[in-house]
């Protein structure tokens, strides 16, 4: 079974950029990955360029993307601003890098959280 998650990075305009994640979108994997290997905008934005992917890896080249492993349709999602998509998306799990460089994160629950204050709760 899958755990599902968003991926997302909040642009200077404050609009949302953000992909979609099938396995293992929980704070003690993908949560961990996201802030140990993703801080930097930019390497989180190669990531987000790859479109939507099937499992999140430490680098974009060991992360497994549905368009670019799999030959499947590129697609990921925009959203108005950070609030949005927190408000709108449907995974169990959604992480957006924000223009402040801060990893925010809503869970399973909910609820809304800086994500380093997750990972230090597991």
């Amino acid at each position: 079974m899958a755990t599902r998650s968003r991926i997302a990075i909040e642009k200077h305009d404050g609009t949302v950029n953000s992909i979609y994640c099938h396995f293992d979108g929980y704070v003690s994997n993908n949560g961990v990955l996201l802030h140990e290997n993703y801080n930097d905008a930019l390497v989180l934005e190669k990531l987000i360029k790859l479109g939507d992917i099937s499992e999140l890896g430490n680098t974009s080249k060991t992360t497994v993307a549905y368009h670019r492993d799999r030959g499947d349709t590129k697609t990921s999602k925009q959203f108005k601003n950070v609030a949005t998509l927190f408000a709108k998306s449907e995974e169990s799990y959604i992480y957006c890098l924000t223009k402040a460089s801060t990893w925010m994160m809503k869970e399973a629950d909910g609820k809304v959280c800086e994500l380093r204050q997750s990972i230090m709760a597991i």
